[in-house]
């Protein structure tokens, strides 16, 4: 009697004092003193799946799951054990004894979605150790090996073939984070959304080791992608604990995990998501100690914050916090790189300088990793190429082999059939028939033989022909995109530690490296300039760049290519004027990619410029006599197009004047964007005074 009544106390004072984490021992006490008073094992499954929600710790989670499990047996709730079971794999995720346990026992029940989903979690947690504990690490032949296997023959099964995805991308991860990893992220991501997954257990854990992969790549829409399928399964959960009773089961750890990890990737993020986001943790801080502690000792989700709303010197303060944590180790490069903007957008230059040079050496280190990453995963797609030629090989020989016994069994029945006729010599006549037919047939065997023979030479002749070209077009591509994006950021690194330096400068020393400063700052540009050429080039001939056709106006498409090309609407060279719809066309409203239309607009333009030396440099538009088309003309007054050379200059790397700066692909990326967008650019030839380029826009 006393013991009940002191639980209806504690209850009592818990129901007016609220929730919170600082008196769950207290709720516990209390729920513990009631279970004594349970009569039924269902009413105790429901009480201790309370307490096991109010628990914390791992190991007095695990011995309340424990007793969930027991209790669900003895009260035949299926449901309950195969929740006590995954909720025991989540707690035992690197205990391989423990997992092979809880698989054996998964392994009892009838084999529904919930069943298969719990059993399918388990063995991924099971690879992971696997892998974890491999000191030799995962050799690269069996990695080719995974991948050949799932490519030639998937398994059926899509619980089977999830297994066998998440294998390869877990072995994948120890030895690359390239593109080659995001490829096999995204097939196991395409592959969980598909399958009946009711329990949420194996999308959660595939997202969580996804959405860093793609942070670290530089894909934060792609990881805040990731992040906002986990949080539409955190509230799936919720409102299914809500509805089974689970009332403190509210999963607030793993949406304040969740809000952080995407206010890392901020750049992706509108206005809009970025304060309701950081306002999520700043209210699971108020009803959650843990969080509210978490917060306070470790502001990196207020840093990143601040970075996204511009509070530079709020943030500051809090990323140098953030920085002496090291639970942020793998935020460094991001945590450094925000401190730097921070500082420059401040004006604190000791800052900026330490955030500098830190920066330097974690991109070095960066860039060594990715050129090592990038080796094996080259290494890992030619292991790969040469299985598929090896299993190519043995079925050829296969196919030989039964046809050599085919030609066996033939030659058996020609000696059958000569034999039975030698034992009808009587029957002269038909013998000879017979013979005759036998050794036409031996010719026909022969020539199709022969035929067939010359056929598969050639066949194979055409295949290793083709893959090769594929192979060699395939690599050319991959390795321009590659190169171009990996020299990029080093580029930009040598353009802004230029500028950094001279900033550094003593004002009396500063115009002398001034002007060497500029010259890197130019060439710098040139080759940016030069690679993103080549990248366009790239995407167009193989089809890879999209159009986003949007309502816009002939006279915006104009004023932003001529702020492209000029300032203000001034040459850089005094003898040339620059004018703009000279003939006072009125505006017109055009739907095109207006991002393209002005590329094409600047490309002729800044040629122009180029071979103009004194004059001026006219653009104008109108619209052409049938109304189909808005025409564009970008003139110049200088050394013109020689006769005969009216489409050569279209063509790649082709330059008339060899002195003057560029390779010469200004006009071919020009024509190729035209054609993108279902435009024309050509030569007016009538024109003898300089050069006069006409882009005609579809309206």
């Amino acid at each position: 009697m006393i013991k009940r009544f002191l639980g209806v106390f504690i209850a009592l004072a818990i129901a007016l004092t609220g929730l919170h984490a600082d008196r769950r021992p207290l709720m516990i006490d209390s729920l513990e003193l009631r279970l004594q008073h349970i009569n039924t094992s269902r009413d105790s499954v429901s009480t201790l799946l309370d307490i096991l929600d109010l628990s914390t710790g791992n190991e007095a989670r695990m011995e309340v799951a424990s007793r969930v499990y027991d209790a669900a047996v003895n009260a035949g709730d299926t449901m309950a054990q195969i929740e006590s079971i995954l909720y025991m794999s989540n707690l035992s995720q690197r205990d391989t004894a423990m997992l092979a346990t809880l698989s054996d026992r998964i392994g009892a029940y009838p084999p529904t979605d919930r069943v298969r989903e719990v059993d399918l979690f388990i063995d991924m947690l099971r690879l992971e150790n696997e892998i974890r504990n491999d000191t030799a690490r995962t050799a690269r032949e069996q990695i080719s090996q995974l991948i050949q296997d799932f490519s030639s023959a998937p398994p059926e099964d899509p619980y089977e073939r999830a297994k066998m995805l998440y294998s390869v991308c877990s072995h994948l991860s120890t030895a690359t984070r390239g593109d080659l990893l995001e490829t096999y992220i995204d097939k196991i991501d395409r592959l969980v959304e598909s399958m009946p997954l009711p329990m949420g257990a194996v999308r959660n854990l595939v997202y969580t080791r996804a959405a860093p992969v793609f942070t670290n790549n530089g894909s934060p829409a792609r990881a805040v992608e990731i992040d906002k399928k986990t949080l539409n399964i955190i509230d799936s959960m919720s409102v299914a604990y809500a509805a089974r009773g689970r009332k403190y089961r509210r999963l607030e750890h793993n949406r304040y995990n969740c809000y952080r990890r995407m206010l890392g990737n901020y750049q992706a993020l509108t206005s809009t998501e970025i304060e309701s986001y950081h306002r999520s943790i700043l209210n699971l801080a108020e009803k959650n100690s843990w969080v509210a502690a978490d917060l306070a000792a470790n502001p990196r989700a207020d840093a990143f914050y601040y970075m996204a709303t511009k509070r530079y010197p709020e943030a500051i303060d809090a990323i140098k916090k953030a920085l002496l944590r090291p639970e942020n180790q793998s935020y460094e490069f991001y945590l450094y790189n925000a401190l730097f903007e921070a500082a420059k957008a401040t004006g604190d230059r000791q800052t900026q300088l330490d955030a500098a040079i830190e920066l330097n050496e974690l991109l070095r280190e960066q860039i060594d990793d990715k050129a090592g990453e990038r080796y094996r995963e080259l290494q890992i797609i030619y292991d790969v190429g040469e299985l598929q030629a090896e299993n190519t090989e043995l079925e050829q020989s296969r196919q030989s082999a039964a046809l050599r016994n085919t030609y066996v069994v033939i030659v058996i029945s020609a000696l059958a059939l000569l034999l039975l006729l030698g034992m009808m010599g009587m029957l002269a006549r038909q013998y000879r028939k017979m013979k005759r037919m036998a050794s036409d047939l031996k010719e026909t065997a022969d020539r199709l033989r022969n035929e067939r023979n010359q056929l598969r030479e050639a066949q194979e002749e055409l295949i290793e022909a083709r893959d090769k070209a594929k192979s060699a077009d395939r690599m050319k591509a991959e390795f321009i995109n590659n190169m171009s994006h990996e020299i990029k950021t080093p580029l930009a690194a040598v353009a802004e530690y230029t500028r950094l330096i001279v900033d550094c400068i003593p004002d009396d020393k500063r115009n002398y490296l001034e002007r060497f400063a500029s010259i890197i700052d130019l060439n710098t540009k040139l080759v940016l300039t030069l690679m993103n050429d080549v990248l366009d080039i790239a995407s167009l001939e193989h089809g890879n760049m999209t159009v986003t056709a949007e309502p816009t106006t002939a006279r915006q498409i104009a004023m932003v290519a001529l702020d492209s090309v000029f300032e203000n609407e001034l040459s850089r060279k005094p003898g040339v004027k620059v004018l703009f719809n000279t003939s006072n066309a009125p505006d017109v409203a055009v739907t095109t990619d207006s991002q393209r239309a002005v590329q094409i607009l600047t490309n002729l333009l800044s040629n122009a410029e180029k071979f103009t030396d004194k004059g001026s440099i006219v653009l104008n538009y109108e619209v052409s006599p049938d109304g189909k088309h808005l025409v564009y003309s970008v003139t110049d007054t200088g050394i013109g197009i020689p006769d005969g050379k009216e489409e050569k200059i279209f063509e790649r790397f082709n330059q008339l004047d060899n002195s003057a700066s560029g390779c010469g692909l200004g006009l071919y990326i020009t024509r190729l964007l035209a054609r993108l967008l279902g435009a024309e650019v050509k030569l007016d030839t009538s024109y003898h005074k300089g050069a006069r380029f006409i882009f005609s826009l579809p309206l």
